[in-house]
């Protein structure tokens, strides 16, 4: 089955080509396929530099979830950290909300249109631990 969407994260000088994070590029990333956790205290554990595939989906007549990834920033120098949903569905309205180590939410970001891509940058400095909810925002992704 065709993943619906791929979540990358990757700095901002990786992906200048200025240099390779610790954690990888995600432009060099091969996309790898994670079970995600269904809350942010079950988070799958992930690097900056990773490029997840992922879906979206329903399970019978219950609302689609959402999905829950967990990124520490490996990384030597603090940086500027793009977190991207390339949307892979053209029915997926993406939303993407990220939350700091505390699970305090930063960032909502959100597009409408359903097949969109939505992206974010992040300042990370070495050591730091973001979550990333991947939301259907009322849709699913086909």
């Amino acid at each position: 089955m065709k993943p619906a969407a791929t979540l990358m994260l990757a700095t901002a000088l990786a992906l200048a080509g200025c240099h390779k994070s610790e954690g990888g590029s995600a432009a060099s990333s091969a996309p790898v396929a994670m079970t995600p956790g269904n809350a942010i205290t079950s988070a799958a554990d992930a690097t900056v530099g990773m490029t997840i595939n992922g879906e979206i989906k329903k399970n019978g007549d219950a609302p689609a979830q959402s999905n829950f990834y967990k990124f520490t920033y490996t990384g030597k120098l603090r940086d500027i950290v793009k977190v991207r949903l390339e949307n892979k569905s053209t029915t997926l309205r993406p939303e993407i909300k990220i939350y700091n180590s505390e699970r305090s939410a930063k960032f909502d970001k959100y597009d409408g249109t359903p097949g969109a891509n939505v992206e974010q940058d992040v300042s990370m400095n070495p050591g730091d631990v973001i979550y990333v909810e991947v939301t259907p925002y009322d849709s699913v992704g086909a």
